[in-house]
């Protein structure tokens, strides 16, 4: 299989700063209430350093931005760097360690020169620390003027993401949204492969394929199985560590080339299923698209 347009080498360092998980909520989530307006993002707004982004007081989101609590997930945004932690839930409970959601890093054209990638580190109208709100608009910018807007609706079962990418300069860069699962399975070398497979019995991703030039057929694959090439498709369902849950993540309309891949050169799916979708401009407008994808919990 080719690996056209989907080189993430990188990805392993982008995400290497996440926050840890965080202990099980012991309560019962309260009901979803409005939030306060998103300020203005235009120029001339408040601009907030990474490092410097405030973090709510008290409660199961202390210490962090912003928390989201339903009865199938909580959401937790690190305030260092806007970075989302998603934890799948049982009977009020948060089920392992969390999917990590970041997007803090858009390739420029030259996406094979890390001298290129495209940082973020400060953020713009933010709105105040929040509790359940059932929209949060993030504006990340960097000091070259470019901005990302990213907006997040939440509702009990899924989330909606859409990013947009304004003030860059030259060709259109290649945007793209980061979305790493947990480690499941922590194996000596020694272990044979027919031990592994009874141990992940279960666990399984599958990738369906899309409409784009290199897409997969849709495949199903097992923890156990061997990541050897780039896989791509429009949407991934990930069963297993999160016991009777089910994640699937689905782009969603958008005109440009959106494509889930799987990172090539990992070593195997329980050591942490990593996945990004690529956003390229439209090849006969040369325009960059919202991107957009929701995830369901089921």
């Amino acid at each position: 299989m080719k690996r056209k347009c989907v080189c993430l080498w990188l990805m392993v360092a982008v995400l290497g700063g996440v926050a840890g998980p965080v202990a099980s909520a012991k309560t019962t989530p309260p009901p979803l209430k409005p939030a306060k307006p998103a300020k203005d993002t235009e120029a001339g707004a408040a601009r907030i350093d990474f490092k410097d982004v405030p973090t709510l007081q008290d409660g199961p989101g202390k210490g962090y931005y912003a928390i989201v609590q339903t009865k199938l997930y909580d959401v937790l945004f690190v305030a260092s760097n806007l970075t989302a932690q998603l934890f799948p839930k049982e009977n009020g409970e948060r089920i392992d360690k969390p999917i990590i959601i970041d997007n803090r890093f858009v390739y420029t054209p030259n996406e094979h020169d890390p001298k290129d990638l495209m940082t973020f580190s400060a953020a713009r109208g933010l709105p105040p620390p929040a509790v359940n709100p059932p929209k949060l608009v993030i504006t990340a910018v960097n000091d070259a003027g470019t901005i990302l807007i990213q907006t997040w609706k939440f509702a009990e079962g899924k989330i909606e993401v859409e990013n947009h990418l304004k003030g860059y300069g030259g060709e259109p860069p290649i945007m793209r949204t980061y979305i790493k699962f947990p480690q499941t399975h922590k194996f000596t070398p020694n272990i044979e492969k027919s031990d592994r497979e009874k141990q992940t019995v279960g666990y399984q991703y599958t990738i369906r394929g899309g409409k784009s030039e290199n897409a997969m057929k849709t495949t199903k694959f097992s923890y156990a199985s061997k990541i050897e090439n780039v896989s791509v498709g429009e949407s991934v369902e990930n069963q297993g560590p999160w016991g009777d849950r089910k994640i699937t993540i689905k782009r969603k309309g958008g005109k440009g080339s959106v494509n889930l891949g799987v990172t090539w050169g990992l070593k195997m799916p329980y050591d942490g299923l990593e996945f990004a979708f690529g956003t390229r401009a439209d090849p006969k407008t040369k325009k960059l698209e919202a991107q957009s994808f929701e995830i369901k919990i089921d």
